[in-house]
């Protein structure tokens, strides 16, 4: 097994993270990364940095305080300044107390009693999209597209509170969004994420100052109510939702349909 320091130059050019077959299977990359060391260093300029694969120092490191987040983007960069302020006040990126604070004031809205309220709402919406597919008569459907990135969008607007002719624009939004802090991402993607988040950053100032006159039980009339976040953290918090609730949400489903397809034994079962 090689050490981090003494990588020969076939170690250094042998992880392509953007090839189609990485993405359609990203295993045994992973596993020839970890046989060379549980702690690499990737030189390629691109995707340069530590790539930690071991399960005890993936502990350790997450568990060191003085390892911490950084946003995304250079530290120097005169561009994209809406796209560094939100990545600034959004949870992802705090570090230490503000993490928690934060994390702290978030997690209520996520109680047990709160989700069961959205419950009838997320069955009818699974529901409704599987019988749109019906009502086409499609012999086979995107599991994606036709059913975890809507059902995904549909529940996370409804959990903001927003009107429901608004909602339809949450997918497209999502996507873009994604890929402004995707490892992956171009030029041109930050530059698109720059103009949306420019946009949506004064949707959601609008939408909290309506929510802030007409409460109602949704999350960001309940983040408003609790007073502890600053408007700037609100907004970034609400974006982050949009992120990080479809890649999770979406993954999932389609990760779980594909993997009871591949084992029908444990379908059967289930």
């Amino acid at each position: 097994m090689s050490s981090p320091n003494h990588l020969t130059r076939e170690d250094l050019i042998s992880f392509p993270l953007n090839t189609h077959q990485f993405i359609n299977n990203p295993y045994p990359t992973y596993s020839h990364i970890q046989s060379i060391h549980p702690v690499y260093w990737n030189a390629k300029r691109k995707y340069r940095g530590w790539f930690i694969t071991g399960y005890n120092e993936a502990k350790t490191a997450l568990k060191d305080s003085r390892l911490e987040n950084r946003i995304p983007l250079p530290v120097m960069t005169k561009k994209y300044q809406h796209l560094r302020k939100l990545l600034t006040n959004m949870l992802l990126y705090k570090n230490q107390m503000d993490h928690i604070r934060i994390r702290k004031i978030v997690s209520k809205a996520f109680s047990p009693r709160r989700i069961s309220y959205y419950q009838p709402y997320i069955k009818n919406t699974v529901h409704e999209l599987l019988e749109d597919c019906t009502k086409q008569r499609k012999k086979t459907i995107d599991i994606i597209s036709d059913f975890a990135f809507p059902l995904t969008s549909l529940v996370i607007a409804k959990l903001l509170g927003i009107p429901e002719k608004e909602r339809h624009h949450f997918r497209k939004w999502a996507i873009q969004l994604v890929k402004t802090i995707d490892l992956s991402r171009s030029k041109v993607d930050i530059q698109k994420g720059e103009y949306l988040i420019e946009r949506l950053m004064k949707y959601f100032q609008h939408l909290i100052h309506e929510k802030t006159n007409n409460p109602d039980h949704d999350l960001i009339s309940l983040l408003i109510k609790d007073e502890q976040l600053t408007e700037e953290e609100l907004i970034a918090t609400c974006i982050l939702l949009v992120i990080a609730g479809h890649e999770t949400t979406v993954n999932l489903i389609c990760n779980s349909v594909y993997s009871l397809l591949k084992h029908p034994d444990q379908l059967l079962k289930l």
